[in-house]
């Protein structure tokens, strides 16, 4: 069908042209799309390696190329939010308030109910990601369950990944313990362990 359609398209369009430009109608002017990357390193790559740069000198190539690969890997440590995210904030502007200090805390004790209590500690994804929500409690509960705890035993000690939690330390005895807290404390409620499936 795409086919039949592409065709047809460029079948009918020197004729819509040329009829458009005996009305005295003026061509449609092209605009070009805005391409926006949600991690900067993206971003900065991107007009780095897109942007053609005439008379350059081979110490500038050398720096280009350099600035290129760092991020690259700077890149690889990044991941974009996923679509099932809702971004409900933006990211702290500059100067960034650091996590080790709970009195400026930029992520809050109290999370939404549908907010994950263990991707928020996660420092290698970005604000946005840490601080996303899920379209329902009930996925959140299967993301967790499946990604953070399927395998975990349930009797190991576990810490509070929240990064008021992570900056004291805080361990819990067991996996029901680590439940419990996150939902008196941070305000989100895991699945209880009656309507966990067993992945034995």
């Amino acid at each position: 069908i795409s086919e039949e359609y592409r065709a047809d398209y460029f079948r009918r369009r020197p004729l819509e042209d040329i009829e458009r430009q005996n009305r005295g109608q003026q061509e449609e002017e092209y605009i070009e799309p805005v391409v926006e990357h949600q991690i900067p390193e993206r971003a900065q790559l991107a007009e780095l390696i897109c942007t053609h740069v005439a008379d350059i000198i081979p110490q500038d190539i050398v720096a280009r190329r350099i600035h290129s690969a760092g991020l690259m890997v700077a890149l690889c440590r990044r991941r974009e939010v996923p679509r099932r995210y809702r971004l409900r904030v933006a990211p702290p502007q500059p100067p960034l308030i650091k996590e080790e200090s709970p009195d400026l805390e930029p992520f809050p004790l109290v999370l939404a109910k549908s907010q994950c209590p263990i991707c928020i500690g996660d420092e290698s994804k970005s604000y946005e990601e840490r601080m996303g929500s899920f379209c329902r409690p009930a996925k959140m509960m299967d993301h967790v369950e499946r990604i953070h705890l399927e395998g975990r035993d349930p009797h190991a000690k576990i810490e509070c990944y929240h990064p008021v939690c992570k900056s004291e330390g805080l361990v819990l005895e067991h996996v029901e313990h680590f439940k419990g807290h996150v939902e008196i404390v941070h305000g989100v409620k895991l699945r209880e362990p009656r309507f966990v499936r067993s992945s034995k």
